[in-house]
Protein backbone atom coordinates (compact mmCIF):
# COMPACT_ATOMS: atom_id res chain seq x y z
CA UNK A 1 0.00 0.00 0.00
CA UNK A 2 2.76 2.63 0.95
CA UNK A 3 4.22 2.00 -2.67
CA UNK A 4 4.86 4.50 -5.47
CA UNK A 5 3.15 3.62 -8.87
CA UNK A 6 5.44 3.25 -11.40
CA UNK A 7 3.53 5.36 -13.46
CA UNK A 8 3.89 8.13 -11.40
CA UNK A 9 7.55 8.44 -11.31
CA UNK A 10 7.34 8.06 -15.17
CA UNK A 11 5.41 11.08 -15.45
CA UNK A 12 7.33 13.02 -13.48
CA UNK A 13 10.76 12.28 -14.75
CA UNK A 14 9.16 13.48 -18.24
CA UNK A 15 7.87 16.89 -16.29
CA UNK A 16 11.61 17.03 -15.34
CA UNK A 17 12.68 16.40 -18.80
CA UNK A 18 10.42 19.54 -20.44
CA UNK A 19 11.31 21.90 -17.75
CA UNK A 20 15.08 21.16 -18.02
CA UNK A 21 14.63 21.64 -22.09
CA UNK A 22 12.52 24.81 -21.34
CA UNK A 23 15.42 26.49 -19.48
CA UNK A 24 18.21 25.03 -21.54
CA UNK A 25 16.19 27.14 -24.55
CA UNK A 26 15.97 30.15 -22.16
CA UNK A 27 19.71 29.98 -21.16
CA UNK A 28 20.64 29.39 -25.43
CA UNK A 29 18.58 32.48 -25.69
CA UNK A 30 19.93 34.66 -23.36
CA UNK A 31 23.75 33.80 -24.55
CA UNK A 32 22.88 34.91 -27.67
CA UNK A 33 21.60 37.95 -26.91
CA UNK A 34 24.35 38.41 -24.64
CA UNK A 35 26.36 37.49 -27.36
CA UNK A 36 25.61 39.91 -29.55
CA UNK A 37 25.61 43.22 -26.95
CA UNK A 38 29.28 41.58 -26.10
CA UNK A 39 30.02 42.49 -30.13
CA UNK A 40 28.05 45.99 -30.15
CA UNK A 41 30.04 46.76 -27.22
CA UNK A 42 33.50 45.57 -28.65
CA UNK A 43 32.33 47.77 -31.85
CA UNK A 44 31.96 50.78 -29.74
CA UNK A 45 34.91 50.61 -27.75
CA UNK A 46 37.05 50.24 -31.04
CA UNK A 47 35.50 53.23 -32.18
CA UNK A 48 36.05 54.93 -29.27
CA UNK A 49 39.55 53.74 -28.86
CA UNK A 50 39.87 54.78 -32.37
CA UNK A 51 38.71 58.52 -32.15
CA UNK A 52 40.58 58.65 -29.02
CA UNK A 53 44.00 57.92 -30.67
CA UNK A 54 43.19 60.12 -33.82
CA UNK A 55 42.64 62.81 -31.13
CA UNK A 56 45.71 62.65 -29.24
CA UNK A 57 47.77 61.94 -32.08
CA UNK A 58 46.44 64.40 -34.26
CA UNK A 59 45.85 67.26 -32.38
CA UNK A 60 45.64 70.40 -33.27
CA UNK A 61 48.86 72.29 -31.97
CA UNK A 62 51.27 73.35 -34.24
CA UNK A 63 55.15 73.34 -33.49
CA UNK A 64 55.20 77.07 -33.34
CA UNK A 65 52.29 77.02 -30.36
CA UNK A 66 53.32 74.52 -28.22
CA UNK A 67 55.52 76.40 -25.57
CA UNK A 68 52.20 78.86 -25.27
CA UNK A 69 49.74 76.25 -25.27
CA UNK A 70 49.05 73.53 -22.02
CA UNK A 71 47.44 70.62 -23.13
CA UNK A 72 45.78 68.17 -20.51
CA UNK A 73 44.49 64.84 -21.06
CA UNK A 74 41.14 64.00 -19.15
CA UNK A 75 39.96 60.29 -19.09
CA UNK A 76 36.89 61.78 -21.86
CA UNK A 77 38.95 63.73 -23.41
CA UNK A 78 41.59 66.90 -23.43
CA UNK A 79 41.66 70.64 -22.28
CA UNK A 80 43.80 73.62 -23.91
CA UNK A 81 44.47 76.54 -22.12
CA UNK A 82 46.63 79.40 -22.71
CA UNK A 83 46.80 82.48 -20.83
CA UNK A 84 48.72 84.86 -24.05
CA UNK A 85 47.80 84.06 -27.48
CA UNK A 86 48.52 86.39 -30.03
CA UNK A 87 45.96 86.59 -33.11
CA UNK A 88 47.83 84.87 -35.57
CA UNK A 89 48.50 82.35 -33.37
CA UNK A 90 44.76 82.02 -32.11
CA UNK A 91 43.96 82.02 -35.74
CA UNK A 92 45.86 79.38 -37.15
CA UNK A 93 44.61 77.27 -34.27
CA UNK A 94 41.38 77.99 -34.34
CA UNK A 95 41.26 77.11 -38.30
CA UNK A 96 42.72 73.33 -37.40
CA UNK A 97 39.66 72.97 -35.28
CA UNK A 98 37.02 74.09 -37.22
CA UNK A 99 38.14 72.37 -40.20
CA UNK A 100 39.06 68.92 -38.23
CA UNK A 101 36.52 66.71 -37.13
CA UNK A 102 36.52 67.49 -33.60
CA UNK A 103 33.80 67.45 -30.62
CA UNK A 104 34.85 71.14 -28.82
CA UNK A 105 32.35 71.27 -26.12
CA UNK A 106 33.31 74.41 -24.54
CA UNK A 107 35.21 77.37 -25.93
CA UNK A 108 36.02 80.42 -24.74
CA UNK A 109 37.83 83.06 -25.98
CA UNK A 110 38.95 86.13 -24.20
CA UNK A 111 40.30 89.31 -25.65
CA UNK A 112 43.01 91.01 -23.69
CA UNK A 113 44.63 93.58 -26.14
CA UNK A 114 44.12 93.69 -30.04
CA UNK A 115 46.92 90.97 -30.26
CA UNK A 116 46.28 89.48 -27.40
CA UNK A 117 43.75 87.22 -26.72
CA UNK A 118 43.61 84.00 -23.52
CA UNK A 119 41.83 80.92 -24.75
CA UNK A 120 40.11 77.97 -22.69
CA UNK A 121 38.97 74.80 -24.88
CA UNK A 122 37.61 71.04 -23.76
CA UNK A 123 37.17 68.75 -26.97
CA UNK A 124 35.61 65.01 -25.79
CA UNK A 125 35.86 62.11 -27.34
Amino acid sequence: MNRINPLHISLFLVLLFFVAIFKLHLAKTGLNEAKKSYKESLNLAVALDGLKNTYTKKIIIPSSLRGLIAQRKTKDGLVMTSKKLDIKSLNLLMGKVMNGAYNVTKLNITRLSDTQASLYMEIKW
